[in-house]
């Protein structure tokens, strides 16, 4: 057995499982397993799908800004392009030199201007017209000289006096044109002609775009047809793209549905390629003519393989890593298992202990997580179970002083412990209002009578609604006020706010023929008072169980707000299974204001009057000053006296000399009275028993902790 209990105390008695215990078919060790298994599996591919989705994001927010920006800046820098061409042919427009040599249209000297101009203003195209739209000189194409040009509607809206600008192909090259009219010097609204500059879409602006927004840049013309129509596959004008320059080309050639969109609807294009096993974004921008015909476009390419390719090594790393974790995963799960359930095994050996009996003594728990919770908890429960069964043992072994004591002889419910009416006492023409059989209301039928106090009769009734049990209070004082009714009303709304084990149940209020009355739950038992008057002091262990049953209730009443103001052994029951009841809540107050003002004010209750039961009333209640929640601690502290030693700490047969007694003398040593005391009790009695309010305990929760803490033997 020392063994057993060795093994016990550091938790992992799994070798000394009841032979009897149930064969396993799933153990919780392998569930357990599974679920550590399957939980890390499930979280790693999850890290490595989420890695994958983030990843695809990025590249979509980056690619998207990549080719818009690079849209973006391929417009500005176009339009820029023609606001610096437009200011170029603007200043040939209105050189004196020129004007004379277009009015005499002198082409050999314009096309020798044309070689001049071009080493300092580095065009590709200059051409030269007469007012009939006829060329007089051209940079790159002397022989065009004499030819008409007048239907284009580039030079036709330079003869109206207007620029015009756009896109032009020649000779597989794409351009950016400006036509102006050059006019009369001394009559402004006279055109001589016309001065056209051109500059191609070339490898500078490519690459001017590609390094400011990161994506590849290719310029395509379209070739030209009768028609106005499209002929053969685009060709390349220039491409950044290197490495997949002749795998775009092979693309267009192939995909003519593509290019022919492009060529029809006239529109920026969104299209996702594949080249040499690479995908790849592009943003195509059609380019047109002065008048609108589309004769190429532009495309801004975004690889999305070379962009995801950090983000598909750092997938395949994890993957890697996840397949390592749980290989790693499955070792430390099952050890892990292993390490929750033995403890677990453990408990299920303590938990048959205690149901056969046999209580374990006290351990020292080595774990503070969940598992010694646990393990602290069952303990616990054991502890408890042995103490009630104590208790049960202890009650039923003084059963036998109280089973002569006829329940018309017994006493119940007492205002003062020197006004006790016998059942005897009970007026003749009560007793025969009230016999066994009467039905009150319909609903409760009288079965006897409990016992009697100084304001009224408690009968045990049958409720035939709820088909159960209950005490009905009487009160039957003659010259009842409404003010005392109501203080009756108000002890129904105080004790049923209060939920807990340890405190009465009353349940509603009535009258009959004019007599009001209360139910309560119905407590087969004895009150503390009749016990100890019969047994005398209480054995320390016992004492202290039910003195922990007292602490709780009042913390219940508290925690609500409620002082009780008339704790005694009188209002406090014990059943034969060793349950304590507090009741009897006729003179309790809220420590709520507007409670008090709300419910006392009609009768006449309040935090200073001077109610209670003298003997166990705190000083503050004889001074008629404010009472809190720590009246009611001296009033345990008198109980905890009179339970553990017999006697009440101050007696006297006037009222006022008890009063003095409570308000300035000192108590008697408890340990004086019953030697048996331990120190720690003596001295959690003499706290609740202080004088000044601020020197006793701050709650009665406080006081049962403190009796948990005292060991007896």
């Amino acid at each position: 057995m020392a063994n057993d209990t060795n093994e016990r105390d550091s938790m992992s008695p799994t070798d000394n499982a009841p032979s009897s215990a149930p064969k396993v078919k799933f153990s919780l060790t392998l569930k357990l397993f599974l679920l550590v298994l399957l939980s890390f599996g499930v979280l790693m591919t999850f890290i490595v799908k989420q890695v994958a989705i983030e990843a695809n994001k990025v590249a979509n927010e980056t690619i998207g800004k990549s080719l818009k920006q690079a849209d973006t800046i391929l417009n500005t820098r176009l339009e820029s392009r023609f606001t610096s061409i437009y200011e170029t042919a603007g200043n040939l427009a209105r050189d004196g030199r020129l004007l004379p040599l277009i009015y005499a249209q002198e082409s050999a000297s314009l096309q020798d201007q044309c070689s001049e101009f071009e080493q300092s203003l580095n065009f590709d195209i200059l051409i030269f017209t007469n007012d009939e739209g006829e060329i007089l000189a051209r940079s790159d194409d002397p022989g065009a000289i004499g030819a008409y040009v007048g239907e284009s509607t580039l030079f036709t809206a330079a003869l109206d006096g207007d620029k015009a600008m756009g896109i032009m192909r020649s000779n597989n090259q794409l351009l950016q044109i400006v036509a102006i009219p050059v006019l009369d010097n001394a009559a402004s609204d006279i055109i001589r002609g016309t001065v056209a500059l051109a500059y191609n879409l070339s490898k500078d602006l490519a690459d001017e775009i590609k390094n400011l927004a990161g994506s590849e840049i290719a310029f395509y013309a379209f070739p030209p047809s009768k028609d106005s129509g499209s002929s053969g596959s685009p060709a390349e004008v220039y491409n950044t793209f290197e490495n997949n320059r002749s795998a775009l080309q092979e693309y267009l050639e192939k995909d003519s549905a593509l290019w022919n969109k492009i060529y029809k609807e006239n529109k920026v294009q969104e299209v996702e390629l594949m080249l040499s096993n690479e995908i790849f974004h592009a943003l195509i921008r059609p380019l047109q003519t002065s008048d609108n015909m589309v004769i190429g476009f532009t495309i801004a390419l975004r690889s999305r393989t070379e962009l995801l390719r950090p983000f598909t090594i750092i997938q395949k790393r994890v993957t890697l890593i996840s397949v390592i974790c749980m290989i790693v995963a499955c070792i430390l799960s099952y050890a892990i298992a292993r390490h929750i359930v033995k403890p677990i095994i453990g408990l299920v050996s303590v938990t048959e202990m205690i149901q056969e009996g046999d209580y374990p003594e006290e351990i020292e728990i080595k774990r503070s997580d969940e598992v010694g919770v646990l393990y602290s908890a069952v303990y616990k429960m054991g502890q408890e179970l042995k103490e009630k069964a104590e208790l049960e043992e202890y009650l039923a072994g003084i059963s036998d002083d109280f089973s002569g004591v006829d329940a018309d002889s017994a006493t119940l419910l007492t205002e003062d412990m020197s006004t006790v009416h016998p059942v005897s006492e009970i007026p003749a023409a009560v007793k025969d209002q009230f016999q066994p059989g009467k039905i009150i209301n319909n609903r409760y039928k009288i079965d006897a009578t409990i016992g009697a106090g100084a304001m009224g009769i408690v009968y045990l009734a049958h409720d035939q609604e709820l088909n159960e049990p209950v005490a009905l209070k009487m009160i039957i004082t003659p010259g009842l006020t409404d003010k005392a009714l109501e203080q009756f009303k108000v002890e129904i709304r105080l004790a049923r706010k209060i939920t807990h084990k340890n405190v009465l149940r009353t349940h509603d209020f009535g009258t009959f023929d004019n007599l009001p009355y209360i139910s309560m739950e119905h407590v087969q038992g004895y009150d503390l008072s009749q016990l100890i008057r019969k047994k005398g002091a209480l054995e320390i262990k016992m004492g202290i169980m039910l003195a922990r049953q007292i602490c709780s209730a009042i913390g219940a009443a508290h925690d609500e707000g409620i002082i009780h103001r008339d704790l005694k052994p009188q209002n406090i029951m014990i059943n034969r299974q060793g349950v304590l009841k507090i009741m009897d809540f006729g003179i309790a107050v809220s420590v709520n204001q507007d409670e008090i003002s709300e419910e006392k004010s009609d009768s006449g209750f309040d935090k200073k009057a001077m109610v209670g039961t003298p003997n166990f009333m705190s000083p503050e209640q004889f001074m008629n000053i404010e009472v809190d929640l720590r009246t009611d601690l001296y009033s345990l502290g008198v109980i905890l006296f009179f339970m553990f030693s017999g006697e009440l700490p101050f007696e006297d047969k006037s009222l006022w000399g008890l009063a003095k007694k409570h308000k300035t003398e000192a108590p008697p040593k408890l340990s004086l009275k019953n030697s048996k005391v331990p120190k720690e009790l003596e001295e959690i009695v003499e706290k609740a028993l202080a004088k000044e309010r601020q020197d006793r305990f701050s709650n009665a929760r406080e006081i049962g902790l403190a009796l948990t803490r005292i060991k007896v033997t």
